[in-house]
């Protein structure tokens, strides 16, 4: 199974192992009681580990330098990684 559609089929909370050059897994997450009325309101974001060469980083759907973007729904979230990191799967 390829990469867009393990993350299409993805749960939220389930790692989702990539066959990526440089990112090992994501992760999409939701949190409807966040303290922050935007991630209220657009409670679903991800999260994405890169392979060991990359140090470990984490990444995030970045809205600026200091802000990560969440989304209204799962699959906005799901669209959004797909489109920032397997562009080349299309």
């Amino acid at each position: 199974m390829g990469n867009i559609n393990k993350i299409l089929e993805a749960k939220i909370n389930e790692e989702i192992i990539l066959d990526h050059n440089y990112l090992e897994k994501v992760k999409f997450e939701y949190m409807p009681n966040s303290s922050d009325e935007y991630v209220r309101e657009h409670p679903y974001s991800w999260v994405a580990y890169t392979i060991s060469s990359y140090s470990h980083r984490t990444i995030f759907p970045m809205r600026n330098s200091t802000y990560v973007t969440f989304f209204k729904t799962l699959i906005g979230a799901k669209r959004n990684f797909i489109r920032n990191y397997l562009k080349e799967e299309k």
